[in-house]
Order: structure tokens, then sequence, then C-alpha cells
């Protein structure tokens, strides 16, 4: 029996897909960004990701900077 945590399982990471992206892999993704929480120390949390062509950004930043 195998006691390990799975590193994902502490995070909740939704990733949103707003752009036509045929090599995305929402998954690596996913694992990806557990990782990167995991190694800057963060135990547990919320994170979401936004992948959406640039008029779309350029209209975020706009509006939160």
């Amino acid at each position: 029996m195998d006691n390990e945590e799975d590193p994902g399982s502490r995070y909740v990471i939704d990733v949103l897909m707003e752009a036509d992206c045929d090599d995305c892999d929402v998954q690596y993704i996913e694992t990806l960004a557990a990782d990167a929480l995991s190694a800057m120390g963060v135990e547990s949390g919320e994170l979401s990701i936004l992948i959406c062509d640039d008029d779309r950004i350029r209209g975020l930043n706009k509006q939160y900077r």
C-alpha cells in the first residue's frame, strides 16, 4: 500500500482554454503547475491558468494594470 500523497492533490488547478491550441496538453500544464507550486514551498492552494490569444491578454492587462 502506497502512503505517499499525490503532489497534485494538494492543489486545485484550473486550466481554461480560450485559444485554439492543438499542441496544448492540459494534464501536462496542470502537472507542471503543481510541481512549480511544490518547489516554491506552497503546501496547498488554488491556481487558475488561462490559455488565450494576444487580443484577450492585452484586454486583461489593460483592465487590471
